[in-house]
C-alpha cells in the first residue's frame, strides 16, 4: 500500500523481507511500510474410517512494517466446517507483533 515490494530469490524460491522505505519515526511523520494479504485453504479431514468433514477457511490481513525488524499484523478470518462430527462457522480475530533479531 505505501510502495515497498517483496523481493523474491530465485535460487532458493523464497521471498524476502518487506524493507520500510520510510522507517516509522514519530519525529518526522513516518510510518514505515504497510501490506495488505489475503489466503484460502480447504482442508478436507475424512480418511477411510474417520470422518472429520471438510474445512474451507479465508483470512485477511493487515500487516505493518515499523523498520526491518519488527512488524504488527491485524488478521480477520473465517472459516466453515461441514460434514463432521459438528458443522459450524468460526470468526477470528488476532494482533500478532513480531520482531526479527
Amino acid at each position: 500500500l505505501t510502495g515497498e515490494s517483496r523481493p523474491f530469490n530465485l535460487a532458493s524460491a523464497a521471498f524476502g523481507p518487506v524493507v520500510p522505505d520510510r522507517p516509522i519515526s514519530w519525529k518526522y511523520r513516518q510510518f514505515g511500510a504497510l501490506e495488505l494479504a489475503g489466503r484460502l485453504s480447504y482442508t478436507d479431514l475424512d480418511s477411510k474410517e474417520v470422518s472429520g468433514g471438510q474445512v474451507f477457511m479465508m483470512m485477511s490481513s493487515l500487516n505493518w512494517y515499523w523498520n526491518r525488524y519488527s512488524r504488527m499484523l491485524f488478521e480477520y478470518g473465517y472459516a466453515h466446517a461441514n460434514s463432521g462430527p459438528q458443522d459450524g462457522d468460526l470468526h477470528i480475530f488476532q494482533v500478532r507483533f513480531q520482531l526479527n533479531i
